[in-house]
């Protein structure tokens, strides 16, 4: 995979306190690459040979966080039914990314605040110390300082993340960059899917380029991915492009979709090939996630010429 041009600036820029333990904070839009960035760091770290774990804050009930992060003993609330590892102690040796840290209740910024601080917690419930030996790095999507200065967001653990600060622009100041994501996309969509490679004329690379992309990254991927899924063109060209950008397109005009029969074969594909590499080819495993037999999982790789 090749390196984004900012975040390979970027990491030029830092690679001294890439071999330190300061804790980093990344800044920037949603989509603009926050986690690509800190796995990256991970693996340029001291730590690489351990464990990357990453815990998005936004994406859990306030109620578990604490039980997410630092772990619970049995017993120690209501369906706390076996102990549980947090992802400070899961992560241990490694890096621990925890993801929209704006989102985190200020109760428990006090908390992590002690933690990093002290370098040892407490699982809810426990009575025993425990070591902190994590690489910490959190993002968001906000400005953290902003919400210092509103009192959402605790000033003295805002100073303990910010030992290093990055900041990620938008997509929309750096649009030299689109060109090499979207024939990035291009490659690894049709690959995925077993679909020949798509060509994009010069005009509608020129409309890419132009467009605000409020999604970065992200939202420029999703446009790639559905125009080359549910095109029925080889040549990708602006009309096209516009059927898929649904903040200022109406879809009702697109007159290239393929067969619906065809668009559920290419979303069969991506999905038999993701749940693949996420399961390192355990077929065993892949079967059991998605709740289909071992013989029909068989089936499909067979079908669709699926490697592991």
């Amino acid at each position: 995979m090749g390196i984004e041009i900012v975040i390979k600036s970027i990491i030029d820029s830092i690679k001294q306190v890439i071999l330190t333990n300061f804790i980093i904070l990344i800044q920037g839009e949603t989509g603009t690459g926050k986690s690509y960035l800190a796995e990256l760091i991970h693996k340029l770290s001291k730590r690489s040979d351990k464990q990357f774990i990453k815990i998005d804050i936004g994406a859990l009930s306030e109620n578990i966080i604490e039980s997410e992060l630092f772990g619970h003993e049995k017993g120690a609330f209501t369906g706390a039914d076996n102990k549980k590892k947090g992802f400070f102690e899961v992560a241990k040796g490694g890096t621990l990314f925890i993801d929209e840290i704006e989102n985190l209740p200020y109760t428990l910024q006090s908390k992590l605040l002690s933690v990093v601080g002290d370098k040892y917690f407490y699982t809810v419930g426990g009575s025993k110390a425990l070591s902190m030996d994590v690489r910490l790095i959190c993002a968001s999507n906000h400005d953290l300082c902003s919400l210092k200065k509103e009192n959402k967001f605790r000033n003295d653990l805002y100073y303990r993340l910010t030992e290093f600060v990055i900041t990620i622009p938008p997509l929309r100041e750096r649009r030299e960059e689109i060109p090499f994501f979207v024939n990035k996309f291009l490659l690894d969509i049709c690959d995925e899917s077993n679909k020949p490679l798509v060509s994009i004329t010069d005009s509608a690379m020129d409309f890419l380029t132009q467009q605000p992309w409020n999604g970065n990254i992200r939202e420029l991927k999703n446009v790639i991915q559905r125009v080359v899924l549910m095109s029925n063109k080889n040549t990708i060209t602006p009309d096209i492009i516009k059927c898929y950008c649904e903040d200022t397109y109406q879809i009702d005009n697109c007159k290239t979709y393929m067969p619906f029969k065809e668009y559920l074969k290419q979303q069969e594909i991506l999905y038999f090939k993701r749940l693949l590499r996420f399961t390192n080819g355990n077929r065993v495993k892949a079967a059991s996630i998605s709740k289909v037999s071992y013989r029909h999982l068989l089936f499909k790789l067979k079908k669709y010429n699926i490697k592991d």
